[in-house]
């Protein structure tokens, strides 16, 4: 299936529903229509989407399960299937439930639905821990210990599905009826959940509006008309009988399912980016095994004493920056649940203030849900210093101690995941259907591999092509009476001072290409000097350089267009034979589908910003590896593909 023109994708806050409510009855203002049944919304649910898709015998035996949804509403269809799904599934069974929603309920909404329907407080209180923000795009939810997983996609269904990446068992056609709203119920749209299908998938919806099953039909389906629920005659239901081509992508960055031997994996490196990478797959049902060439985890950057979580700031919306800001609110939800799982580390969300001129221009693209721009009061309000200048809050950005991070992490999952210290991985190799994991003096097993060990991926010989950089940064330590005056939040601006538990760290040095981890009194000379610069106009925050050499210099690994590396490792032999002719301009449709060394992936690259993009490429990985919906749109997965550069390259005719 061809793929039609899209508009570029750009963030923007979300118009929320307007719920009418009556006792337990809610309604639409804007659509001047019900959210669920007067009668009994829950007996509705279970006759109309369960019943009719024959759940939950549908999923009975099998190890993943998705179901996709057009009309999040109040959540009680997901609701109702979580009640079935916890009461009948497999213990080590997964469950993925994709649903679209032009204009989501509140928070304040949400919480109201406990005392509507107490029998599913669980479930909802679940919902409201990890509800996101209102924001359009993609947003992840790992319930209930990665058991369930939830991806709302907040904005119009068509556009939502049409930037997809899944396979669908089961498909709820909700919303509200096609008289009140007739853009959930179009060809577009129907052709979308077609390319997401299953062969043999199933689909039901309330209403018997002609239009509605002759635009299924047109779309795959075979439909028939069924009992109604209440005091309607009839509804729709159907089987996908069709195999389309779900990918979105071109073939240089299309994945193939994994059909993996078993799901044992290894995570080369003990890092933020491989922890959180070895958690999700563990909570995906995996058998993780983590290696670590130094004797305890977060031995390179990730065991700095503070670390800044907040998303790139560029100028204008783009792919790459839509990526960051959704790995960013994703980030913040799962730091918050990790202090409530009892997983202690410093974390402070105090927010993050950026300086710098250029921060109107870069204001002006971006919503206000996202950034607040403050004037010279207010900025010294909101920061405790006498400065001036053009600057935006952050209220929700955060600084945390990564190695305390790390370390509690270990501590709280040691017991599921096999944590192998002082073994430098020398080679990796395939072994019909296993991977054999090799150092001077062991040697492990694995269906899968999931290189995360920052600039060192690259010294294996499937991953050597790929264009990650050491980048040496040096941050300095300073006590706290050596400024005089306090600061109340983290400051950014070319670098920026934290106001870490028990001193000020400044950072931080970029120095390409270096991987020594030595303190050098030039680095902290050129932080000190550059916190002056930016304070320059308040004489109480002028620092001496003739300060103790205190701080911590590590190596970061990042990319030659700053983006993460995340994916699975594509073969380049293949990649050199089949696409080294891509400048001369033949169709996509004369190439075929990308080879990868089947079970290699990589998550690298993440330069700085580790702490905030960790948690969203560590659930990428799992879901290309599990075979479950990919939690962002196909553009930002090709973004982050592991074949960009040498894609690049052949585009340009350096095959």
């Amino acid at each position: 299936m061809k793929q039609r023109h899209k508009k570029k994708r750009r963030l923007e806050g979300m118009i929320s529903a307007d719920i009418s409510w009556q006792g337990k009855s809610a309604s639409s203002s804007k659509f001047d229509d019900i959210y669920f049944s007067e009668h009994d919304g829950i007996e509705e649910t279970q006759y109309v989407f369960l019943k009719q898709n024959n759940l939950p015998q549908a999923w009975s035996g099998k190890t993943d399960f998705t179901i996709l949804e057009t009309g999040f509403g109040t959540g009680l269809n997901f609701f109702c299937t979580l009640d079935q799904w916890f009461k009948t599934a497999d213990d080590s069974a997964r469950l993925s439930y994709i649903s679209a929603e032009k204009h989501p309920v509140t928070l304040k909404d949400l919480k109201s639905l406990l005392s509507i329907w107490p029998q599913y407080s669980g479930y909802i209180e679940a919902l409201i821990n990890n509800y996101p923000q209102l924001v359009s795009g993609f947003h992840p939810c790992v319930l209930f210990n990665g058991r369930v997983k939830l991806l709302l996609l907040f904005g119009d269904a068509s556009e939502q599905f049409s930037s997809l990446l899944a396979r669908v068992d089961v498909c709820f056609l909700d919303g509200f009826a096609p008289s009140k709203n007739q853009s959930m119920w179009s060809e577009i749209l129907f052709k979308q959940i077609a390319r997401l299908m299953n062969p043999g998938g199933t689909i039901s919806t309330f209403t018997a509006v002609g239009d509605v099953r002759r635009g299924l039909q047109q779309a795959g389906f075979e439909m028939e008309k069924a009992d109604a629920f209440g005091k309607k005659r009839h509804m729709l239901t159907g089987t996908f009988k069709e195999i389309t081509d779900g990918s979105l992508n071109k073939p240089w960055y299309r994945y193939s399912k994994a059909n993996l031997k078993d799901k044992t994996v290894t995570v080369i490196g003990a890092g933020i980016v491989g922890i959180t990478t070895a958690i999700a797959l563990y909570k995906a049902g995996w058998q993780v095994t983590v290696v670590e060439k130094k004797l305890s985890v977060a031995q390179g950057a990730s065991g700095n004493l503070a670390g800044v979580v907040m998303p790139r700031m560029d100028k204008e919306q783009n792919d790459d920056a839509i990526f960051y800001w959704q790995a960013y609110f994703f980030a913040l939800t799962r730091y918050n649940l990790l202090h409530e799982d009892g997983v202690v580390f410093d974390w402070s969300p105090s927010g993050v203030i950026q300086l710098g001129k250029a921060m109107q221009q870069k204001q002006s693209d971006w919503p206000d849900i996202f950034l607040t721009a403050l004037s010279d009061r207010v900025l010294h309000s909101e920061s405790g210093l006498s400065v001036k200048g053009s600057a935006s809050l952050l209220k929700h950005a955060a600084h945390l101690n990564p190695e305390s991070l790390c370390q509690n992490l270990f501590e709280s999952y040691k017991q599921d995941i096999c944590f192998v210290f002082g073994e430098t991985i020398e080679q990796l190799s395939k072994d019909d259907d296993n991977w054999r994991i090799k150092s001077s003096t062991t040697e492990l097993e694995s269906s899968a591999v999931v290189i995360c060990n920052a600039e060192a991926a690259i010294q294996f010989d499937q991953t050597q092509h790929l264009p990650v950089q050491p980048v040496r940064g040096q941050i300095t330590y300073l006590e706290r009476d050596v400024i005089k005056e306090k600061f109340k939040r983290v400051i950014c601006d070319q670098g920026y001072v934290i106001p870490a538990a028990k001193k000020y760290v400044l950072g931080a040095t970029f120095k390409r290409g270096s991987v020594d981890t030595n303190l050098t009194v030039e680095d902290q000379s050129e932080n000190i000097k550059q916190f002056n610069e930016v304070f320059r106009t308040c004489s109480r925050l002028q620092i001496s350089e003739e300060q103790p050499l205190s701080g911590r210099a590590s190596v970061r690994a990042t990319t030659s267009d700053r983006m993460p590396v995340v994916g699975a490792v594509p073969d380049q032999d293949f990649y050199r034979c089949h696409y080294a002719d891509l400048s001369k301009g033949k169709s996509a449709d004369n190439y075929s589908d990308a080879l990868y060394h089947k079970g290699l992936y990589i998550n690298t690259g993440h330069g700085s910003r580790g702490l905030t993009s960790c948690f969203l490429s560590a659930e990428i990985i799992s879901a290309l590896i599990s075979n479950t919906a990919v939690p962002v749109e196909a553009e930002a997965l090709a973004r982050l593909h592991p074949g960009r550069f040498l894609i690049k390259r052949y585009l340009k005719g350096h095959g």
